[in-house]
């Protein structure tokens, strides 16, 4: 039992007018000089929990009228989507008259053999598959698979329509209106554990329209890389394109068509697919009609209740398998359960998307445009994703880079050189049920480490101690082994050829560790399950085995690649990696000893070992004019968008800010970076750049309004409004992705909690200008602490901390936005506090315990009175801009966007903000009266 439950649940919400009235009288008085009641916007709560409110003005919708052809671009960033970290639909509207419902399922993955890139010792391809190849570049043998797709033509145009994402439930709901009449939808993919990996979607007539008058089709896919699609490649005339390792695969072979059962037009007994697979096994699509609709009612002639699912049985040795059983039986079990089985399956549904929901973080701030997309991006996260108790068929939980909504993208798999790691950043700070989420990218290197693949990764001479992870691989990490060059030798360009990746996929785990204090993740099991400390030492050792020590005593590291930009001797990249790794076992071996109660002279020698290699590791190279390099002798000479050379500073936060020469030399690479980038239209680069500014402006104290908070924002802005899909999905290269925008909730964690180079936490850190008001409410400092707080008409007034039961007791140096730590009072004297001589402060926490910080200038104020959500900026969007609608297309053309070098950052973050601030006031004008004419669609 907690001390004090802090859920959104619990709180004591606003929800009449009186209670308000009564909650601004308090609040006015805490002080004459801060008008509080700026914090309180005015929602109407009364029919709904306050969080789900909350939600429901974030929610993605779909509004438009004049035809869809004419005003409508149906595409992967205007889809409607939903998932459950499993099974994912998209839903569209394309060719006028046609809804098209489309099918994903997150872990189903081609298993054909290699060789792969680098495995020199297998020698020979299996010639069935590829019989002109020498190696197969992974995302061609494993990659994502696509599904089929529902379709009902109409045969009447489609006019107009309203659909609705409920973040809060999971479901998308609406409807659409042909020149015949109108149709009401409903979607969803249910998230329990009851029935796993079932979804249904709805669409009923109004008579005028109705099911008997519908062209209805199931719709197969051809089973085939989708990365080989993506490049053009024609089976007749061959592919041609180049892998990465110099081959050639020009006659890729795809696996056999599907066998349809059963018939669309009688959905009662039900239509499946089964597609076998030329490298053993099977999946399949099955779907079904209910007998009664997903709102209780009987089935209805004028429409249609459709449930599926879809299942894998990857046995291998030949085409063929058990999975369109297994889903058939899956579909009539629920069929025979009628009406009464969907409806509790769908109130366990809801109750499980509420759950999720009060158990992450609450964030409120005045630019609703902002703050929709980072909810956006943590439904995503649940949607797309699946943590420890809410795996299901033997599904990891892993999201690659198109979660359960799979396109034809040269992105078919998991990227371990940025993009899966980037994904889960926003879940290690939002709260436990984020937090849960992220357990799979550890799931998937502890099952990678128990099969052997991550040993199999290295060169053979390497494998006695050494671990690695190649750049691109299925969710089991395999995909070729990482080429070792050695001193003096040519670096070739390949696939694995990012020798550190291990380590950066390591410094993930450890995240989490450092939000969970769950000492269970860095020890091995007693069932043998691999802790961190074991991983990370083998990411280590293929380091160590190949350093060299120079006549001045300083070790080097050979030729690596920095990834995206060059290869070369002491690569900053793994520099700064194999620094944070060693750190971290030096700092970690003696902790675990201690709480086994173990000598601290349990594994010396390898502490040793660690600390040797520390003190001897040259520090990435240092350029007088554009900061640090990327190798030894290379600078960054070329704009791109990815930042491996400056892992020093962000993520792994090596540097010492506080230190005025290691502060000028961030300042300097950043604003060198940022230059270089001006015109390179990438997501993760503005965010990432948007993370460092935070660094920046955190170590000099800046405050409310500071210049690296604006530039923060204006770096986050051109992303948004630049390149970021309508939907909160994203483009990148060659094709559909949904984890660059992920970042944007990561970055914005960053200006609001902040852990640094010392680990002291930063609370609220980066707020920009014309952000006065800005509530918290549970997001997770590093050492597992739940952190309120709240921003009022420009004065931080009050934060909280919250250390949970279970948790080891700690000591939290805090800095809190615009407060000396000797101006800082509590509500409880028995908590430890000591305020520092350079104005931080250091609290003292036992599990359990809860603490207030504030000013005696606001002593007594309640918390439970100012966490609600900020009214929006004055003539701004008010909520609801994501998804497709009139005010989304008048402000979001989708222009290319600037980065915001540092040195100019306020000025143009401002001139960026001032702008869009300009066309959503326009565009709100514009469209105020159609709005309000659609209150009535907005209900439904």
């Amino acid at each position: 039992t907690r001390t004090r439950t802090r859920t959104l649940a619990s709180r004591r919400w606003r929800v009449t007018g009186m209670r308000r009235t009564a909650a601004a009288a308090a609040l006015a008085a805490l002080g004459a000089a801060l008008s509080l009641r700026r914090c309180l916007a005015d929602p109407a709560y009364v029919d709904a929990s306050a969080y789900e409110a909350h939600l429901r003005s974030q929610d993605l919708v779909y509004a438009w009228e004049g035809g869809v052809s004419k005003d409508f671009p149906w595409i992967f960033g205007t889809n409607a989507y939903v998932g459950n970290g499993f099974l994912g639909l998209q839903i569209s509207v394309k060719n006028g008259d046609e809804l098209t419902v489309e099918f994903g399922r997150a872990d189903l993955y081609d298993h054909r053999e290699g060789p792969f890139p680098g495995q020199d010792e297998l020698d020979t391809v299996d010639d069935t598959l590829h019989p002109n190849s020498e190696s197969v570049p992974v995302y061609y043998a494993r990659p994502r698979l696509p599904l089929g797709n529902f379709t009902v033509g109409f045969g009447a145009p489609v006019q107009a329509g309203h659909l609705r994402l409920a973040y809060f439930t999971g479901e998308l709901s609406g409807w659409v209106s042909t020149t015949r009449g109108n149709v009401t939808i409903q979607a969803t993919v249910f998230l329990t554990d009851t029935a796993p990996g079932v979804f249904a979607f709805e669409l009923l007539g109004d008579g005028k329209e109705t099911y008997e008058l519908w062209d209805v089709s199931l719709n197969d896919l051809v089973v085939e890389s989708p990365y080989y699609h993506a490049w053009g490649c024609d089976l007749n005339s061959g592919c041609g394109y180049p892998g990465p390792s110099g081959t050639v695969v020009d006659d890729y072979v795809q696996s056999p068509p599907g066998v349809y059962r059963g018939d669309v037009s009688d959905l009662k007994n039900g239509v499946s697919i089964d597609h076998p697979l030329l490298a053993g096994g099977d999946f399949a699509l099955a779907l079904r009609s209910m007998p009664g609709t997903l709102d209780g009612a009987p089935a209805q002639s004028s429409g249609v209740t459709v449930v599926g699912t879809v299942a894998m049985d990857l046995v291998k040795d030949a085409p063929g398998g058990n999975a369109v059983a297994m889903a058939e039986d899956a579909v009539r079990s629920l069929q025979d359960g009628g009406a009464a089985a969907l409806a509790a399956l769908r109130a366990a549904h809801r109750a499980a998307w509420a759950s999720f929901w009060k158990a992450t973080a609450f964030v409120s701030i005045p630019d609703k445009i902002f703050e929709g997309a980072y909810y956006n991006q943590m439904y995503k996260l649940r949607a797309a994703g699946a943590g420890e108790g809410t795996m299901v068929d033997g599904s990891v939980g892993l999201i690659d880079l198109m979660g359960p909504w799979p396109q034809r993208s040269v992105w078919p798999g998991v990227w371990w050189d940025l993009n899966t790691q980037l994904t889960y950043w926003p879940a290690y700070r939002a709260g436990s049920a984020p937090l849960d989420v992220a357990t799979a990218m550890v799931r998937v290197l502890r099952n990678a480490y128990a099969s052997g693949q991550l040993s199999l990764n290295v060169p053979e001479a390497y494998r006695s101690d050494s671990l690695g992870l190649g750049t691109q691989t299925p969710l089991d990490c395999s995909g070729g082994a990482i080429p070792i060059k050695g001193w003096g030798g040519v670096w070739e360009p390949g696939h694995g050829t990012n020798t550190g990746n291990l380590l950066w996929a390591c410094h993930s785990w450890y995240l989490q560790f450092l939000a969970s204090q769950d000492y269970s993740l860095l020890e091995d099991g007693p069932d043998g399950t691999a802790g961190l400390v074991t991983i990370l030492e083998g990411a280590a050792n293929l380091f160590l085995n190949t350093l060299a020590e120079d006549d001045a005593g300083r070790c080097h590291i050979p030729s690596t690649f920095s990834p995206e930009l060059y290869a070369g001797e002491d690569a900053s990249f793994d520099l700064s990696l194999l620094r944070w790794g060693l750190r971290t076992l030096v700092d970690l071996t003696p902790t675990l000893a201690a709480r086994r109660g173990l000598r601290p002279s349990v594994r010396a020698e390898a502490v040793e070992r660690w600390q040797d290699a520390l003190d001897c590791l040259v520090e990435p190279a240092v350029d007088p004019a554009t900061g640090i390099m990327v190798t030894g002798d290379a600078t960054f000479d070329a704009p791109h968008r990815h930042y491996s050379h400056l892992f020093s500073l962000h993520p792994l936060k090596l540097m010492d800010l506080a230190n005025a020469t290691q502060r000028e030399i961030a300042l300097r690479s950043v604003n060198h970076f940022a230059a270089m980038n001006a015109n390179v239209t990438n997501g993760y680069t503005a965010t990432g750049l948007a993370s460092m500014s935070v660094q920046l402006g955190a170590a000099l104290g800046e405050g409310v309004g500071g210049a690296y908070a604006d530039a923060a924002l204006g770096n986050i802005t051109s992303f948004m409004l630049g390149l970021m899909y309508w939907n909160g999905m994203y483009r990148e290269g060659g094709g559909p992705v949904m984890e660059s925008p992920m970042s944007v909730a990561a970055a914005t964690q960053d200006m609001l909690l902040f852990t640094d180079h010392a680990g002291t936490v930063h609370v609220l850190p980066a707020v920009p200008s014309g952000w006065s008001d800005v509530i918290v409410d549970g997001l997770r400092a590093d050492g597992g602490v739940d952190v309120t707080a709240a921003l009022c008409g420009g004065a931080l007034v009050a934060v909280e901390l919250r250390l949970d039961i279970g948790k080891d007791p700690i000591k939290l140096r805090l800095r809190l936005q615009g407060i000396p730590g000797e101006a800082v009072v509590t509500d409880d004297p028995s908590v430890p506090l000591e305020a520092l001589d350079d104005g931080s402060l250091e609290v003292g926490l036992e599990a359990g315990q809860r603490v207030v910080l504030t000013t005696a200038e606001h002593a007594g104020a309640d918390l439970d009175e100012l966490v609600a959500p900020v009214a929006p900026l004055e003539g701004t969007v008010a909520g609801n801009f994501w998804g497709f609608n009139d005010v989304t297309r008048s402000v979001k053309p989708a222009p290319e966007p600037e980065l915001f070098s540092l040195q100019v950052g306020r000025d143009m973050a401002a001139a960026a903000a001032a702008a869009a601030a300009a066309r959503i006031r326009a565009a709100a004008r514009r469209t105020a009266a159609s709005r309000a004419g659609q209150d009535h669609s907005l209900q439904a």
